[in-house]
Formats: structure tokens, sequence, C-alpha cells
């Protein structure tokens, strides 16, 4: 907003894909309104060279109130509710997921290493197997069920293959203290002069 709406420069790979699905082929000059993860946006593209998008937009935030809360906490019930009779997740998503970006792949948000999950979310996740899925999950962004697709634990390393690892990352530190060695020795024995 105190840039005027300003963007910048901006490519494919900078957008989030459902802006970018509706603004690809935007011309100069021309005005869209479009809805993404984040809410409504009003976009005016500036200029336009190739791939490469000159963008400001106006972004509208619905607001939720108490009763948008509980309508969608109701909802949530009713999913869950369903999924236990043995609802298929996949078509339950189509009914009544508002995440716009994955509401037509079935819901599907991608692959992720429990190493990297926050606790709050793995609290949820935890004893679940494949084809299980969370209790209701009351994030900021609303209400969410999880649903596992596939699961892959992860497999205890041999002695060798800890070696291997502990072996490669003390090289990998030689190497490192090696090479500033000769950049301090080098900084020393080399001339450098600076011209402005």
């Amino acid at each position: 907003a105190k840039k005027g709406g300003s963007l910048g420069e901006l490519t494919e790979k900078d957008m989030l894909p459902e802006i970018y699905k509706q603004i690809s082929d935007i011309g100069e000059g021309e005005i869209r309104v479009i809805q993404s993860r984040l809410g409504y946006h009003i976009i005016l593209c500036e200029g336009r060279e190739g791939n490469k998008y000159n963008l400001r937009h106006i972004l509208l935030i619905p607001k939720v109130t108490k009763a948008d809360s509980l309508e969608m906490e109701n909802t949530a019930k009713k999913v869950y509710k369903l999924l236990k009779k043995g609802e298929p997740f996949k078509k339950l998503v189509k009914e009544y997921s508002d995440d716009i970006t994955t509401k037509d792949k079935g819901g599907v948000i991608g692959t992720f290493e429990e190493a990297k999950m926050s606790p709050q979310l793995l609290k949820y996740l935890k004893g679940l197997k494949e084809g299980d899925f969370t209790n209701i999950i009351d994030t900021p962004n609303g209400f969410e069920i999880l649903y596992i697709d596939k699961y892959e634990p992860g497999k205890a390393l041999s002695k060798e293959e800890i070696n291997r690892t502990i072996r490669g990352i003390l090289t990998q530190r030689k190497q490192q203290q090696a090479l500033s060695k000769l950049v301090d020795r080098l900084k020393k024995d080399v001339y450098i002069k600076v011209y402005e």
C-alpha cells in the first residue's frame, strides 16, 4: 500500500500459481479482478516484456465474523462426520474445500518430512497411517483436516552409513580450513591495488 500497490517486476516463479494462472495473458494497461488464497486482487498491468510483468494491485482480504467462524467450524464437523462414515476424502474436498489452490487436485498439498514439520502439526499426525485422517485442526487460515495418502517411515542408518556421513563432514571441514589458510597466505603475498 505504501508503494501505491506496486509489486515490481515479476516472473511466473515470483507469483502464487493461482495468480499466474489468472493473469498469464494480461496485457499492458489491462485490469483484472482475481481471487487467490490471500483474498481478492484488483491487478493493473503497467508493462510486460515476454515473461516479465510490471504489476500493481489492491488486495482485499475478506473479514471473518464470529458467525462466519461458527459456520466454518460446523462445516468442518460435518465433513469430519462424513469421513468417519467412509465418504471419500477427495469427494469431500471438491464439495467443501475453500482452498482454490488444491481443490482441483483432490486436496493434495505435497510431501513433507517429519523432521521439518512443526511440533504443533506433528501432534495431530502422530500414530496415523496411510489412509488415516486427522481430527479437525483449528489454524489461523481456518479449519483443516489432513489425510495421509502415503507414509514412508524413515529407515535407521547402518553404522557404516553413519561413519561415511561423519567422514564426509570431517573431510569437508578440513578442505574448508585448508582453503581458508591458503586465502590468508595469499592475502599476505599478493599486492592488490584498487582503482576508483
